[in-house]
């Protein structure tokens, strides 16, 4: 037994087929009439009545939501009435009779559908209603006309088991109404359904429609994040690179070349330069790294001219971030015939008495767009390691260097004075040390308090600086008002010479101290190896000797050692 959704696609189709074919018919009696064929009336009255009974039918099946079976059956074995009817008119034209017979069997197989074929009661009841009305009518005839028509009974048996083999057929071959059904679905597009599953199919697919619509906004959003995650990733790969550089090294200098290596490769950059300002205490100094890409086209006129102090305080002055997209060759003049179309000049504030200006460029346009927000957390990153570099600088100046005159101490000359020999003596060069102190400088001390003694220290020490540095010397403050100044690679000839210059200078130098003009003096002792002494282990205490022997002969002058005066 079909479905009920099945059985109404049958019904609905059958009940479309009716209304064409009656209509038809009754077209085709019309015309007859229209041509004088006058006796055909009354096959009109019977096909007007069949076609009330198709018609019926067809309101029933397509608007009525609770057609039920009765119905169906009853308005069925009315049609089979009347075209049992039609088919024993004698008086009727053949084609006539052909119709109304082919609409019997057509009609005959409806009804089948209307019986559960699966049960054997159900087959019977259907033979019997698909027979019944042709023998019914077959009978009141014979009676009403007092005739006997053999010729109605073949026919009634005949279509007896006509209407028997075709359903057998049918019970045997049940799912053939289903293979229809699929067959006619597939021919319209669509399966015919009540209004309410059209209904129900309708709102199923809006809210599928719905759905999908979300899942795409979902996976649009899914691939929005999944590409900042991306981006977030790769931003913190390169500030593990940088931070990895900057753990390389504490020396500024140094620092700033693994910086802008690291910070080139890793951004994919074609220019990179940091620029560093400090200023402590009145000590100007200034520090640079720069790396570029031969596609960069950058040259040394363009670095002569970014690499200064100058340049750097212009653009920190200005305390703005500067970003440009594309032509910035043209725009910054000191790029000018370079291939950079994208730069990020970035001033910083490292410490109190430190800046930055940090320069990033691109051949590509638009290399920094929309990245301040990691460009600003990478420059605090550089910035961090590069003030931990000033710290250490300075925490080993402290060190190393003495606070009243700026240049080594003591402890700083006996960690390196064993090398510095060594590489002396490796390289068979000569070694020469002077040792100079200040004349009656606990008088000067006594007299004028230690606030000018420590001004007269400070001078004599930045004096041995300015000359070591001029000579390539290493100037120490030894120990109270007593100076070194080691020479590598010089004689005693050339020493002496320095030795006379610098002492003329500092004893000439006046000192105005409560409206006095004051002036000092120092004697000074010269050793050098292998010249006047061959152990190097007894060059200080022969630059020593000779001190005292400065001191011993009247103070102020030049003591050159040899085994003489020491006798």
């Amino acid at each position: 037994m079909l479905s009920r959704e099945d059985l109404l696609l049958f019904e609905r189709k059958f009940s479309d087929i009716n209304m064409i074919a009656i209509s038809m018919i009754l077209v085709y009696y019309l015309l007859f009439i229209m041509f004088g064929k006058v006796y055909l009336v009354d096959e009109i009255y019977t096909a007007a009545g069949f076609a009330a009974v198709v018609l019926a039918d067809f309101i029933f099946i397509h608007f009525l939501k609770n057609y039920n079976d009765n119905l169906k059956k009853i308005l069925k074995y009315g049609m089979l009435l009347l075209l049992g009817w039609a088919l024993l008119q004698t008086d009727s034209m053949l084609y006539s009779t052909i119709i109304a017979m082919a609409f019997y069997f057509s009609v005959t197989f409806q009804s089948l559908f209307l019986f559960d074929i699966t049960e054997p009661y159900s087959r019977i009841w259907a033979v019997i209603f698909t027979c019944s009305p042709f023998s019914l009518i077959c009978f009141i005839d014979m009676i009403l006309k007092d005739q006997n028509n053999f010729l109605i009974f073949i026919i009634v048996i005949a279509l007896c088991m006509f209407s028997a083999v075709i359903y057998n057929i049918t019970c045997r071959l049940s799912e053939f109404a289903l293979l229809f059904y699929n067959k006619i679905n597939s021919l319209n597009g669509i399966a015919a359904v009540s209004k309410e599953e059209s209904d129900s199919i309708k709102i199923q697919k809006d809210k599928l429609e719905q759905i999908n619509e979300q899942l795409s906004i979902e996976r649009f959003k899914f691939k929005q994040a999944n590409e900042i995650i991306l981006k977030n990733n790769e931003e913190i790969k390169i500030q593990n690179t940088i931070v990895n550089a900057a753990a390389k090294a504490l020396d500024l200098k140094k620092l700033l070349e693994y910086l802008t290596e690291a910070t080139m490769v890793s951004m994919k950059l074609d220019f990179v330069s940091f620029l560093i300002l400090t200023d402590e205490e009145g000590e100007r100094r200034f520090e640079y790294s720069s790396k570029y890409s031969r596609a960069s086209s950058i040259d040394t006129s363009n670095l002569e001219r970014m690499e200064t102090r100058s340049f750097a305080e212009a653009y920190i002055k200005n305390g703005a971030v500067i970003e440009l997209s594309r032509d910035a060759s043209q725009t910054i003049n000191e790029l000018s015939g370079s291939n950079i179309h994208s730069m990020n000049l970035t001033p910083a504030v490292i410490n109190e008495n430190s800046m930055g200006l940090y320069l990033l460029g691109s051949i590509n346009e638009n290399a920094f767009l929309n990245n301040q927000n990691f460009l600003k957390s990478l420059f605090n990153h550089i910035s961090l390691a590069i003030n931990n570099a000033i710290l250490y600088s300075r925490m080993h100046t402290m060190a190393t260097k003495d606070g009243l005159t700026g240049i080594y101490n003591r402890r700083y000359f006996n960690s390196i004075y064993q090398s510095i020999i060594h590489r002396c003596t490796s390289n068979q060069s000569p070694l020469t040390i002077i040792l100079f102190d200040i004349d009656k400088f606990k008088g000067i001390n006594d007299t004028y308090g230690h606030i000018f003694g420590d001004k007269v220290i400070r001078y004599c020490g930045q004096t041995a600086l300015r000359y070591g540095r001029k000579y390539n010397g290493l100037p120490v403050r030894y120990g109270g008002e007593e100076f070194i100044i080691v020479f590598p690679k010089k004689n005693t000839a050339v020493v002496n010479a320095v030795m006379e210059e610098m002492h003329t200078e500092i004893k000439t130098h006046i000192f105005n101290i409560e409206e006095k003009q004051i002036s000092i003096n120092i004697s000074i002792g010269i050793a050098s190896y292998p010249e006047n002494c061959r152990n190097t282990d007894e060059l200080l205490n022969a630059a020593d000797s000779a001190m005292y022997v400065s001191k011993k002969n009247g103070r102020g002058r030049i003591t050159l050692y040899n085994q003489d005066i020491m006798a």
